[in-house]
């Protein structure tokens, strides 16, 4: 004997079963886009602001050591030592204490060289370095100096 199964509602098993899976999967997906929204809320702006700018510190601190080794080194470390600030200055020119290191490097390729107008040169933009130096906010004493 053959049993037939039916239902009260017109509503078929097969289309309870299938709505009942759209169901969990929507709160499934929704679990997900939720789970991302609160991992990308773990870190704030103003935090990712902190990291970044800490990071920048630490580069031009090291930076910063290095331009002060070479430049109490030979004339070849002290162009060496230009040279690496040269590099830099499109990145740290808003600071002040580098400001007044790339100074005192163009001192220091000034004393250096023989050339007159290469002298010249080295002593103008050297002023115009640590003139941009002073301009800023607080004044750093070795912008006066170089």
């Amino acid at each position: 004997m053959m049993c037939s199964y039916t239902t009260a509602n017109a509503e078929s098993d097969y289309d309870r079963e299938t709505d009942k899976e759209s169901e969990e999967d929507e709160n499934s997906c929704d679990t997900v886009r939720n789970a991302r929204r609160d991992s990308l809320d773990l870190v704030n702006d103003d935090e990712a602001t902190l990291t970044f700018d800490s990071a920048v510190e630490e580069e031009l601190s090291q930076l910063l050591q290095q331009a002060d080794h070479l430049h109490s080194g030979s004339d070849q470390e002290k162009k060496e030592g230009f040279q690496l600030l040269l590099n830099n200055k499109l990145v740290y020119s808003g600071k002040q204490e580098f400001l007044w290191r790339l100074a005192r490097s163009y001192s220091d390729m000034y004393e250096i060289t023989d050339d007159a107008e290469e002298k010249k040169t080295f002593a103008a933009d050297g002023k115009e370095e640590a003139e941009r130096g002073l301009q800023m906010e607080s004044q750093i004493a070795e912008c006066h100096q170089w």
